[in-house]
């Protein structure tokens, strides 16, 4: 009986595997277009990085200064959504609260800082992304002016740099 009951729940965790829970629309995006890099094609790739970008733009909409009667074009959008300041907390099954915690008050700190330049007046230079936002910033920047294989590179470096986010 203990034997069934742990191969049925074996087949339970494959089966989510297979198909994620789609709890949250940026993280389901981020997740499908992490593991559809090892194996997708460069096509299927960039339709994941587009989902992602979709997905965080939907994220941002409410929080983006409204614009009278004029609607902003796809990329105004995405420039107003990347230039804003904001961050990622990578939030995993084995995530604990005091980590998740420590994440958001680094975040928050960030985005309290001010560019200064060396003589202490405000700069024209922004300040640095915490390194997630600064990968998927990147991701969707090449996603607009690049070629699909740019597109995978560039995914693959924002899947090292959520995997080394984890890992510190």
């Amino acid at each position: 009986m203990t034997e069934q009951r742990y191969v049925k729940r074996l087949e339970h965790l494959n089966a989510h595997l297979a198909a994620p829970v789609h709890s949250e629309p940026l993280s389901h995006a981020l997740t499908m277009l992490f593991r559809g890099l090892p194996d997708g094609n460069d096509a299927t790739v960039r339709r994941h990085a587009v989902a992602v970008q979709d997905a965080l733009l939907d994220a941002a909409a409410p929080l983006l200064p409204a614009h009278g009667r004029d609607v902003p074009s796809l990329h105004q959008l995405l420039e107003m959504t990347l230039s804003g300041r904001w961050g990622v907390v990578p939030v995993f099954g084995w995530t604990t609260d005091p980590k998740i915690r420590a994440t958001v008050t680094k975040i928050r700190a960030m985005m309290r800082l001010k560019p200064v330049d060396h003589t202490g007046a405000r700069a024209t230079r922004p300040i640095l992304f915490e390194p997630l936002s600064d990968a998927l910033i990147t991701l969707l920047r090449t996603l607009a002016d690049q070629d699909d294989p740019a597109v995978r590179r560039t995914a693959l470096a924002v899947r090292a740099a959520f995997l080394r986010a984890e890992t510190s």
